[in-house]
């Protein structure tokens, strides 16, 4: 049996979406910016992009198992792109958060970021133990391959919750999109938060024309009349995010990146999304040392005019916002209290977020 080789970590049923309708070849061919040499590319076969070999290793059960849910995958955004419809049908949520969770753990630089936060957190423990761990990930594949598998579960449960629809571009510039398509930012605890947190937002563009959101409608208004953006500036925003966390690509550029970004605020955001530290460490009164690893989640650099904090949390001081669960968890608000040195700032924090546990929506 001939095994799978080429494994594409963007499937190439979403980058046809994309591919330049003006060729005879629409189906296979698209435009690209790659960042390390500055350049467009025209006419780029799509099976030549964003893939890999034996991503899964050299067994492909798992490639085979992710082979059908593409299926499913491409059969549901198939349906979203031919259609007016904004409201994700029930019955295809569960495909919806699969894939929005295989697409964001998936990519190239999800791999180099893992690998950074592995070199960075290993330096912490016992030097033996650290050679031992590390031999073990560089010569069984299955480990790395189970640990993904967890990590795709686990994610997918958590997009349950959010809120799912379908915005239409009305305006004058296309979506673009990258080799590391799916944005995760959070608009209510916006330094350190989890994929189960209070005001999250994830959305990945499926077409020119299309975006896909999912958001915490509990503590985030969506400001989009009639499902529709129409403003150019807001295309560029949203665009800009695709150009601060790519790893190598972006796709559907056919002229100046000035035309689809802000060029300028994507590059410095950009900076400070590459510098930002996996690890951080800190003292204990007893001498100790609590290691904290920081999610490779995506701090929001760049204002969207199209979402808004409910305000419910508007009224909580920036400097409050402490990262809290979505799932009522008593135990962890009360963590919080020693947060506070003023008491009317814990009272309205406990208020806020027991309204927000409370909430039927």
């Amino acid at each position: 049996m001939i095994k799978t080789k080429r494994q594409h970590y963007v499937p190439q049923f979403l980058l046809r979406y994309f591919s330049d309708l003006s060729n005879v070849n629409s189906k296979s061919i698209i435009s690209m910016y790659i960042l390390e040499q500055n350049i467009i590319k025209e006419k780029i076969p799509i099976k030549s992009v964003c893939y890999c070999e034996n991503i899964y290793g050299d067994d492909d059960i798992v490639e085979k198992m992710f082979s059908k849910m593409e299926s499913e995958w491409a059969r549901v955004l198939n349906q979203i792109n031919s259609s007016n419809r904004h409201i994700i049908k029930v019955k295809d949520k569960s495909n919806i958060a699969s894939f929005i969770a295989f697409q964001y753990l998936r990519t190239k630089k999800r791999e180099a970021y893992l690998e950074r936060l592995t070199d960075e957190w290993i330096k912490f423990i016992d030097s033996k133990d650290a050679v031992l761990f590390k031999n073990k990930l560089e010569n069984n594949s299955s480990i790395a391959i189970n640990l993904s598998l967890i990590q795709f579960r686990n994610f997918s449960q958590y997009l349950s919750d959010l809120d799912y629809v379908i915005l239409d571009n009305k305006s004058n510039i296309d979506f673009i999109i990258s080799d590391n398509p799916v944005i995760f930012i959070n608009i209510f605890s916006p330094n350190n938060f989890g994929v189960h947190s209070i005001g999250n937002v994830l959305w990945v563009p499926i077409s020119p024309r299309k975006l896909l959101l999912l958001y915490d409608r509990k503590a985030i208004n969506l400001i989009a009349s009639g499902f529709e953006l129409n403003s150019d500036e807001t295309i560029k925003a949203i665009n800009s995010y695709q150009y601060i966390v790519m790893d190598k690509l972006l796709f559907n550029i056919h002229n100046d990146l000035n035309n689809y970004i802000f060029y300028k605020d994507a590059i410095e955001s950009k900076a400070i999304y590459e510098n930002k530290s996996s690890v951080q460490t800190f003292h204990t009164e007893n001498d100790g040392l609590l290691i904290f690893l920081f999610p490779d989640f995506l701090n929001k650099y760049i204002d969207l005019n199209f979402i808004r904090l409910d305000s419910l949390f508007a009224q909580i001081p920036y400097f409050c916002r402490y990262n809290i669960s979505r799932y009522k968890n008593l135990e962890q608000l009360y963590l919080h209290h020693k947060m506070f040195s003023d008491v009317l700032e814990w009272e309205n924090f406990k208020k806020c977020i027991l309204e927000y546990w409370a909430r039927r929506i």
